[in-house]
């Protein structure tokens, strides 16, 4: 009651000016969307530092009391920004719940128009468009601005720093160990493949070895067989030399050089050996020798024989 006009009198005349203003201040008071218009109306300076102006030992001293200064609009409870012993969750947390800021404050303050001093409904509604065009202007450029400082702040956050350089220096570690183990890896495969060409080296002049041994073991057992069969040719050929003081009714004998060939071919070497052994000590009895030699040569057209007529009975079977 103090501005109450009666108690406000000037040269006898009741003053309600105060009065009048007390008024407008209760009804604002006590209208919510009045209150919240006239609480977005305060003074605020949402200047954003630049980078250049900010360093480690003045970042915490400069952007945390900014960062209070916004806290009034948001509709969360943000947390601070903390100090340079804040650990990286409490520093993630901080730009995480700082992006999703959200602003209570109504811009209706800044509208150029009284709706009430419009003339008509087209007047009204076209001031409305300009009142909510340029409120829509101020959300914007408030949300750009608050963008812009944790901008500034993230570039020049020494913890962020910190760990960025951390981050690069753990990166060049583990390039710098990759490279090491790259550089390994080549020199095992290098050393791998020598090894893989000393062996196949080694292999190849070991299978040129063998090979070598094979075919001199090979010519040594042609030389042996050819020497079986010289000897088995030298046994008989004594006597087809012979056949010429021999009668006209032994004239036959001559055909043995051609019997023996026929022998030779058709027999292995363990079986000419043989045939050697039986025929030897008959070398001495032209007639003799024949006859035993004639016993071989029978022998051996009956194993031909034998043999053609299974291969026969083989194929015949097959078929």
């Amino acid at each position: 009651m103090e501005h109450h006009p009666d108690k406000n009198m000037k040269n006898g005349v009741a003053d309600d000016t105060k009065f009048k203003q007390v008024q407008i201040a209760f009804e604002h008071l006590s209208n919510p969307k009045k209150k919240l218009i006239y609480d977005s109306s305060y003074y605020f300076d949402d200047e954003i530092p630049s980078e250049s102006s900010i360093n480690a030992e003045n970042f915490f001293e400069v952007m945390g009391p900014l960062f209070d200064s916004w806290k009034k609009w948001s509709n969360a409870n943000l947390p601070s920004l903390g100090d340079a012993t804040s650990n990286n969750t409490h520093v993630d947390n901080f730009y995480k719940q700082w992006l999703l800021f959200k602003s209570w404050r109504d811009f209706s303050f800044i509208d150029e128009h009284n709706l009430d001093d419009a003339d008509n409904r087209d007047e009204r509604r076209w001031m409305e468009k300009q009142n909510q065009k340029a409120k829509e202007e101020a959300k914007t450029q408030e949300r750009k601005n608050l963008m812009r400082l944790l901008e500034v702040a993230k570039k020049t956050d020494p913890r962020l720093l910190k760990r960025k350089e951390a981050n690069v220096e753990n990166k060049k570690k583990r390039d710098e160990k990759k490279e090491q183990d790259r550089a390994k890896k080549a020199i095992m495969l290098q050393k791998k493949k020598e090894e893989e060409i000393k062996a196949a080296e080694k292999e190849r002049k070991l299978l040129g070895a063998l090979k070598q041994k094979e075919k001199a073991e090979k010519e040594l057992a042609l030389k042996a067989d050819e020497l079986v069969k010289s000897e088995f040719r030298n046994v008989c050929s004594k006597h087809v030399v012979l056949t010429q003081f021999l009668t006209a009714k032994q004239q036959g004998i001559k055909i043995l050089g051609e019997h023996s060939e026929y022998v030779i071919m058709r027999s292995t070497i363990d079986e000419l050996k043989q045939f050697i052994e039986r025929l030897k000590p008959f070398v001495d009895d032209a007639n003799e020798f024949v006859s035993k030699f004639n016993e071989v040569h029978e022998e051996v057209k009956r194993n031909v024989r034998a043999k053609l007529e299974s291969a026969y009975s083989q194929t015949k079977n097959t078929v």
